[in-house]
């Protein structure tokens, strides 16, 4: 059955499907290890009618759901899992164009569209040594284009949105008015690009991020620029007390320092005789970047001048940049909460809506038969076993019947963990049975299924990297051998999709296939890097190695587990780099002279003509460490030297020679940018993200320690117990570590959800369609009063919604 991309975008990020790692040496986790298994294929219909319980529950009469009503519900649950807000949708047409909206070809269009957007940067002016500079009218014409698709969705998003609700939208604001300054910011240049002398750089460039952060679909990115803005708010109060406190120690270094003429600086100059340039001196001291470079010459004078220095890092360094990091650390937790309220009260809103207009008016429920058409649409691949298994799990007081409250699990129903035995079928049991079940290969299996081959493989390691450490390097091929060795063998055993379902089988396997393409290479071109390639593939078996071990294992699960939000703080940093790229690319491109690269010679090399013409061109900077360390490279020439500078102001180290530098070329006025962008690079993003992986290890020595109850596990276990054709389709189960985190972020945060929350919004337009059926009485009568009066206590008077998609 082909998919829709409304429903190809209802599974993406969906893990329900993803088998659990096997470990090594614990034969009876997989049924691929049970020597003698007899695998059947997926039961049919036929198979299921033996359940009484199925049967009554296919042959109980039910309406069929309208297309549009399906459509409509699919879209509430797609939006509840991905913990986003649906509007109403009155109509066919707009749940249509909800649909197409976000869908998954047209989300991806808009992502192709902002990386072009972005990328424009790298063929304009100022363009350095890039020598990739396009005429300003392609690019203006591609910055048009890009232009015409973002309003093409402002367009559609105006389709799905009230219009008074629309224009309210903080999101849709920003990018209107970003158009408009850059139109005519474009409009300005090209009426003074006429001037051959006009140097004007076109400084609504600095603009771009904003347009991908407010029109892009994603929740992480807003979420960690939503993250920002609140910081800035909290971290004001810290950082004025801190510059008030940096001009108190001012005052007293000028005074007590400045006022003696005979102490000089390293570079002759009189040491803390300005107020401005002592205040940025010691703004930098926080740093500890150029420490005790700017005490040594008080010091030299006289050793109990360090006194004031020490009392002032105690004071700035240690007291008030760790109150700066916990007041950091302290929003990022109430943000986290704000975050988590707001999509699961989200989720229960949809759920609740969804629910509203599926279920049958008179028994408040929802019967067998609609949700196996809920389910087609949901999941279409999704088998007719395991529809049934899903519906068993829902129904917790097993009446034959979902209310609201047990649908209000769906989501995680929908994610709960299930592997096919008949998907996974080893393919050399399908193909060669005899001889794959022969007396011969069930003892090579059971050797590899053996924790001392696992054990063998270790020591191979363990092996291999002493051997690299005492450079001996002949054995190679062998133990590349003895690699692919292994993965064959694991794969024979297990099966290739059972193999590749661990995470670190796929990393082995690309360790080994790494090495061995590397040994070809080596033996074709043998004066090329390739061997060196080879130990270094085999050295990160170790980190295999170190996650057997505990303490290590923590640590390794928390660097997997925040890689979403080393994607989303990576984004937030590119951005924050872009903006400060243009504007550095406006005020400091070309005041750094870049001479001819074919000139002979280093930079480093004092008498070659390199050295010689680079010191020439920028007499400026003759006399300074900045020239002095030969950071000439550190320029904003280019979008990409920017980017260089930016990342090396980001590390901290050796910062204030690059800002003094570009000081010397301009004005002090300069200090305003380096100072901006340390503040809210380094003393905010960067602690909001120290702040994330603290939070991500300690939550990870929660989930290794943590005694889990998961009721719809339990459920599911439970009831295949009771079906043998259930039982023999679905043997193995696993708590994802999403609903663990899940649960547990709740926990943590102190939001606990509770289905006294879930609130029914008021029924209009398309959502007041119901399923009407000739049984409903018939139904009625049958079901228990008590679960009639469980629904109805478990919803909640109408409320107001939150009005943004």
């Amino acid at each position: 059955m082909s998919t829709s991309p409304l429903q190809a975008h209802a599974t993406e990020g969906n893990d329900a499907f993803e088998g659990t790692p096997y470990l090594p040496g614990v034969p009876d986790q997989s049924p691929m290890r049970s020597p003698g298994r007899t695998l059947t294929t997926t039961p049919s219909k036929a198979v299921l009618v033996q359940d009484q319980r199925y049967r009554e529950a296919t042959e109980a009469a039910a309406p069929k759901i309208s297309d549009d009503v399906l459509c409509l519900a699919q879209i509430l649950i797609t939006d509840a899992m991905h913990g986003r807000f649906t509007c109403n949708l009155e109509t066919k047409e707009k749940v249509d164009r909800y649909a197409r909206y976000y869908s998954a070809k047209h989300v991806w269009a808009l992502a192709f569209t902002s990386c072009i957007f972005l990328l424009l940067l790298l063929f304009e002016k100022p363009n350095g040594s890039l020598d990739t500079e396009l005429p300003f009218a392609a690019t203006f014409t591609i910055e048009l284009l890009c232009f015409a698709h973002f309003a093409h969705r402002l367009w559609e998003y105006r389709q799905i949105t009230p219009r008074q609700q629309f224009w309210q939208e903080g999101k849709v604001v920003v990018v209107v008015v970003c158009m408009v300054l850059t139109l005519v910011d474009n409009a300005v240049f090209i009426i003074l690009d006429r001037d051959p002398d006009n140097s004007y750089t076109r400084i609504s460039r600095m603009l771009r991020p904003l347009f991908v952060i407010n029109l892009t679909p994603s929740r992480l990115i807003r979420q960690g620029f939503r993250s920002v803005r609140r910081t800035i708010v909290k971290v004001v109060d810290v950082l004025s007390l801190l510059f008030i406190t940096i001009g108190v120690f001012t005052i007293l270094f000028v005074k007590l320092y400045g006022s003696r003429h005979d102490i000089l600086d390293a570079d002759g100059s009189l040491y803390m005789k300005r107020y401005d340039d002592t205040w940025w001196q010691l703004y930098v001291l926080v740093t500890t970047a150029n420490f005790p470079d700017i005490m040594m010459p008080a010091y030299d004078e006289n050793r109990l001048y360090c006194i004031l220095f020490i009392i002032y890092l105690i004071v700035a360094l240690y007291v008030f940049i760790s109150i700066l990091l916990a007041v950091v650390y302290e929003n990022y937790r109430k943000s986290m909460r704000l975050e988590i309220r707001e999509e699961r009260a989200n989720r229960r809103r949809n759920l609740a809506r969804a629910f509203e207009i599926l279920k049958d008016e008179e028994t408040d429920t929802i019967t067998y038969a609609q949700w196996e058409q809920l389910l087609a649409k949901v999941k279409p691949d999704s088998s007719s076993a395991r529809t049934w298994l899903l519906w068993l799990v829902l129904d917790q007081n097993e009446d034959g019947f979902i209310g609201v409250t047990e649908f209000s699990q769906v989501c995680d129903v929908l994610n709960l963990a299930l592997m096919s035995l008949s998907s996974t079928i080893n393919a050399f049991d399908r193909n060669i049975p005899g001889f794959y079940k022969s007396a011969p290969s069930e003892a090579f299996k059971t050797m590899v299924r053996h924790k001392g081959f696992q054990m063998f493989f270790d020591l191979v390691i363990v092996v291999t990297v002493v051997l690299i450490i005492v450079d001996a390097n002949e054995l190679d091929q062998i133990f590349v051998g003895l690699f692919v060795f292994e993965a064959c063998a694991k794969m024979y055993t297990h099966g290739v999709t059972n193999y590749f379902r661990d995470g670190w089988n796929r990393f082995d396997f690309l360790v080994a296939a790494g090495a061995v393409v590397a040994l070809i290479a080596a033996l074709v071109d043998k004066e090329g890097p390739y061997v060196e390639l080879i130990l270094v593939l085999r050295v990160f078996r170790l980190v295999r190695i170190m996650y057997a071990y505990r303490g290590f294992r923590v640590i390794i699960d928390t660097i997997v587990n925040i890689a979403p939000a080393i994607y989303t703080y990576g984004v937030m940093v590119i951005f924050v780099y872009y903006t400060y790229a243009v504007v550095g690319m406006s005020w400091f491109g070309g005041l750094i002279c870049e001479p001819n690269t074919r000139l002979d010679g280093m930079l480093f090399a004092p008498d070659s003509n390199y050295s010689q013409a680079v010191h020439a061109c920028n007499p400026k900077l003759e006399g300074t460490a900045f020239a002095s360390d030969g950071y000439y490279l550190n320029n904003f020439n280019d979008p990409c030297a920017a980017f260089v500078v930016l990342f090396e102001l980001t590390i901290v180290n050796q910062w204030h020679v690059i800002a003094d530098g570009f000081v010397r070329l301009t004005s002090r006025w300069a200090r305003l940018y380096f100072l901006s962008f340390h503040i809210l690079m380094v003393f905010i993003i960067l602690n909001i993200f120290l702040a994330f992986v603290i939070e991500a290890f300690v939550l990870q020595l929660e989930l290794e320690s943590l005694e889990y109850e998961d009721v719809l596990m339990n459920k599911l276990e439970l009831e295949l117990q009771r079906s043998p054709a259930l039982k023999e389709e679905y043997e193995r189960t696993a708590i994802k570590k999403r609903r663990k985190m899940y649960v547990l972020l709740g926990h943590l945060f102190g939001e606990e959800e509770t289905e006294s929350e879930v609130t029914v919004p008021p029924a209009n337009g398309m959502e007041s369609i119901r399923t009407k059926s000739s049984t409903s009485a018939a139904r009625s009568q049958s079901r228990p009063d008590s679960v009639a009066a469980s629904n109805a206590d478990s919803l909640e008077a109408p409320g107001q919604e939150t009005s943004h998609v």
